[in-house]
């Protein structure tokens, strides 16, 4: 008696499938709610779209983002909003207020940033040029990337909200990527290239920088040094340039300060958990061990662990630094290029994060699960291994 051979679903095309299906209820959703369902997704504030990129220009304009301001950007990604503001005309700039208070007041009046067709040019160009990146660089690390993934991932909920937010995340996301797909290359000018990416990565938004455990799981205990030296470079030299090295305890404060108040105790002490938790993984995983390796992550689940810990420790306060979860989800569509049921618990969690429709910041209970089901698939993968 012949056997029917199951047909096969690859993960990138339930990807893509799931990607088109919630997109089709999103836009329903607009059109029945008249365009209020947008507010569930995005900034509450409609007035204030694209903030976190015109706000970030006028706040440098004095070059005095820290003391003036009370910016929490790291000095690299402020020195890139500085020379984004010297292509806009002074008769624009005229009217930019000294402090951020003042810059809050030019929301929706004739002299909003958004209001001035130079300024939406800057804007559009520059974020043009970093998703035509994010293209390259997802081509190059997947090689055979379809079109199709390239689709659901610039319609993923964390890309629509850096653009709405126009959140330059997404050039630390394109920076870490090129670490990562470089860091252990032959090429030693590759390798160097990986690790100014590291340093540029970390420039624009800190927490990149525990990416840099990829280097010591891998025993490139020089190059992680170099990175080291790299981050350090990269963020007192453009801090020399803005406030003087006087901001860096101001810079540091205002860090520190925010969001302070943002997390109930309870939540808060969720959060100091699944950081422990995070650190405790990554180190097991990281250090020299004889253990079992049924408890070994696989490339996909360390790095998404490590990718966690980032957005736990960036404050996980929206959906845009779920960016960083494209990088373990490439490697687990190589690990896993076909949807079975050792792998669809991981699967889920990576489109819960990934879709339109998708979350809006990091469910805790989401890391046990991950962790538990990602034992359940390599003692799995093991025992066929072995077979």
């Amino acid at each position: 008696m012949q056997h029917r051979k199951i047909r096969q679903v690859k993960t990138t095309d339930l990807y893509f499938i799931a990607t088109l299906v919630t997109l089709f209820f999103a836009m329903s959703a607009i059109i029945i709610t008249n365009g209020s369902f947008f507010r569930l997704f995005f900034f509450s504030d409609q007035d204030d779209s694209l903030m976190d990129f015109f706000n970030s220009i006028i706040e440098v304009h004095t070059k005095k983002p820290y003391s003036e301001f009370g910016v929490l950007y790291p000095p690299l990604a402020n020195c890139f909003f500085y020379v984004l503001q010297l292509f806009i005309p002074n008769t624009i700039k005229e009217a930019w207020p000294k402090n951020h208070k003042e810059t809050l007041y030019l929301v929706g009046t004739s002299n909003d940033i958004r209001m001035s067709q130079p300024c939406m040019v800057v804007f559009l160009l520059t974020f043009l040029l970093f998703i035509f990146l994010f293209i390259v660089i997802i081509r190059k690390y997947t090689k055979s990337c379809s079109d199709t993934l390239i689709f659901s991932l610039l319609f993923s909920h964390a890309m629509i909200q850096i653009l709405e937010h126009g959140n330059v995340v997404l050039i630390a996301f394109v920076f870490a990527m090129i670490f990562y797909i470089y860091h252990d290359n032959d090429n030693p000018v590759l390798r160097e290239l990986s690790l100014i990416s590291l340093a540029i990565s970390f420039g624009f938004k800190l927490y990149p920088a525990i990416l840099g455990m990829v280097l010591l799981k891998k025993r490139q205990y020089k190059d992680a040094v170099k990175a080291i030296i790299y981050g350090i470079l990269f963020t007192i030299l453009p801090l020399l340039f803005l406030d003087g090295i006087s901001g860096l305890p101001i810079w540091f404060n205002n860090v520190f300060a925010f969001g302070t108040e943002s997390f109930s105790k309870t939540e808060n002490l969720v959060r100091i958990a699944s950081i422990l938790f995070c650190v405790i993984i990554i180190l097991w995983n990281t250090l020299p061990s004889k253990s079992n390796s049924y408890f070994k992550l696989t490339e996909s689940q360390y790095i998404m662990i490590i990718c966690w810990l980032m957005i736990l420790i960036s404050g996980n306060v929206d959906g845009s630094t779920l960016i960083f979860v494209i990088m373990p989800f490439l490697i687990f569509c190589n690990e896993e290029k076909y949807i079975n049921r050792y792998n669809i618990p991981e699967l889920i969690i990576y489109l819960s994060c990934l879709l339109p429709l998708g979350i809006n910041k990091l469910e805790y209970f989401f890391l046990p699960i991950f962790f538990v089901c990602g034992i359940n698939r390599n003692k799995h993968n093991l025992q066929q291994n072995q077979q």
